[in-house]
């Protein structure tokens, strides 16, 4: 009875409007000496989810900004080890790094990507800014993530990049060997040089597939680019048209990600 009394109280106490802010509040004071987390402007409850003005949380190597996060979260599913987001929006994300000394320790190969639980997040974020150097600014990032208990799978649905408008899907399997499935498509409005009020339209797509698990890990990568009338110009024995003045490129590459010398074969055309 004494359980179920504190379980109920514990929910009551997740469902006040103020839950959130004082859950914030608690972690912020459970920051190790050399982190610390701020927040301002937060409404909601820890059973629902919010919205929060202005966090920040700060380490020696990390520095994350948000503004105007709004998320809904449904908390029940935890019962089933699943935990699923209505929403997880945000109007400006961004990421500062700062350098650390590099270690000489080789870097350990993955050996599995298993989570104790299935997430479900839907994410959208208005503006991504990585700091850098060099400063890489993204808008309209809207995607899903989800991890299935047995796969990571994530689809971008928008990114805006540097005048292009990109898409992208990908599956990991989360226990070894990790084999990995990803597709890459793209819409670029190219300036051409010395030309600034002209565009050049390109099309590029890549794919890649291969095992991201231990030392044996190799993935198979291909990409291509081409301008409109380069996919679509054909003669009658299906190869490029002679008088096609467009462009074009393709490139193969195979990558051994844990190795010291990491392209194992490169080609391009």
């Amino acid at each position: 009875i004494a359980v179920c009394a504190l379980l109920g109280m514990a929910w009551w106490w997740a469902g006040q409007a103020d839950s959130l802010q004082r859950t914030l509040a608690r972690v912020a004071s459970w920051m190790p000496a050399d982190q610390k987390l701020e927040a301002d402007g937060i409404e909601g409850s820890l059973r629902h989810g919010g919205r929060i003005d202005w966090l920040r949380w700060t380490s020696p190597a990390l520095q994350v900004e948000i503004k105007g996060a709004d998320i809904a979260w449904r908390l029940q599913p935890l019962l089933q080890r699943e935990l699923r987001f209505g929403r997880v929006n945000m109007d400006e994300l961004r990421i500062r790094s700062t350098p650390q000394p590099k270690e000489d320790t080789p870097t350990t190969p993955l050996q599995s990507l298993q989570l104790p639980m299935r997430l479900d997040i839907p994410v959208r974020i208005e503006k991504l800014v990585w700091e850098g150097p060099p400063e890489t600014t993204v808008t309209a990032l809207y995607g899903q993530y989800r991890y299935t208990g047995s796969h990571h799978e994530l689809q971008v649905s928008s990114l805006h990049y540097a005048g292009g408008l990109y898409e992208a899907q990908a599956k990991l399997q989360a226990a070894a060997p990790m084999q990995l499935e990803a597709e890459f498509q793209g819409a670029i409005e190219a300036v051409l040089p010395h030309q600034p009020s002209q565009t050049l339209p390109i099309t590029a797509s890549a794919d890649i597939r291969g095992t991201l698990a231990t030392e044996a890990a190799k993935l198979t990568i291909k990409a291509q680019a081409h301008t409109p009338h380069a996919a679509n110009t054909a003669n009658t024995a299906g190869t490029p048209d002679p008088t096609d003045n467009s462009l074009s490129a393709n490139v193969s590459a195979i990558l051994r990600p844990w190795l010291t010398q990491p392209v194992e074969q490169a080609q391009a055309d």
